[in-house]
């Protein structure tokens, strides 16, 4: 869980995981399987890169913003 946080993942990860994230800015650069955001609030995703799955869960305020070089992921939502 993080807030008022501005975080930048440089290298290529095999999966990023948000849970219980508030006011957050996350740059990632390259994800081999997915991003995941659970019961996150006002976080703005920036996706550069190859992401093929973009998974949001119970979240409010998401914003998805793709950088030019980066492919357009499967989206999955689910809200309550």
């Amino acid at each position: 869980r993080c807030s008022d946080t501005v975080v930048t993942l440089r290298n290529k990860h095999s999966h990023v995981m948000m849970d219980g994230c508030k006011r957050v800015k996350v740059r990632v650069k390259g994800v081999i399987t997915s991003v995941e955001m659970v019961h996150c609030e006002d976080v703005e995703l920036i996706l550069q890169g190859s992401v093929p799955v973009v998974q949001i869960d119970l979240c409010r305020n998401v914003r998805l913003v793709f950088a030019d070089d980066s492919t357009r992921p499967k989206i999955v939502n689910a809200s309550n």
